[in-house]
């Protein structure tokens, strides 16, 4: 029965058969063709998306801390469009030394454990001195 109604379908004027589709116009096929497929990191929803499509990993996830370092808060980025969960993982690395940071900043000026380094130094140096001078003392 299906055969039937398929060539009758087929008959009809003007029909093509099932595996025939008409060309693209013209614009629409030079326009997709001619563009060249880019992997700024930065035109993916996500890191992982350009990753997937084959951008490099380091420049992938650079380019989007350094994105994320020119938002003042997380709520702004999300407000801007980032996904929450991208803002989530990257915000800590976007704000370290490494990405965006001035140019003059040191390891002393990043946090450890959420603790900012300085205070760390300070406090192992303190820790020291303390433990130094009981030895002396008996």
């Amino acid at each position: 029965m299906s055969a039937q109604i398929t060539s009758a379908v087929a008959s009809l004027p003007g029909a093509l058969p099932p595996t025939a589709y008409p060309p693209l116009p013209a614009q629409i096929n030079a326009h997709y063709t001619a563009q060249p497929m880019t992997l700024d990191p930065l035109n993916f929803v996500s890191p992982q998306a350009a990753i997937a499509a084959g951008a490099d990993p380091q420049k992938t996830y650079a380019a989007w801390q350094r994105a994320l370092a020119s938002f003042p808060t997380q709520q702004a980025a999300v407000a801007a469009g980032v996904p929450a969960g991208v803002v989530t993982s990257l915000w800590a690395a976007s704000r370290s030394a490494g990405a965006g940071a001035p140019a003059g900043s040191s390891w002393l000026d990043g946090s450890t454990f959420g603790i900012k380094n300085i205070y760390l130094v300070a406090g192992v140096a303190g820790l020291a001195l303390l433990a130094g001078g009981k030895k002396g003392r008996r």
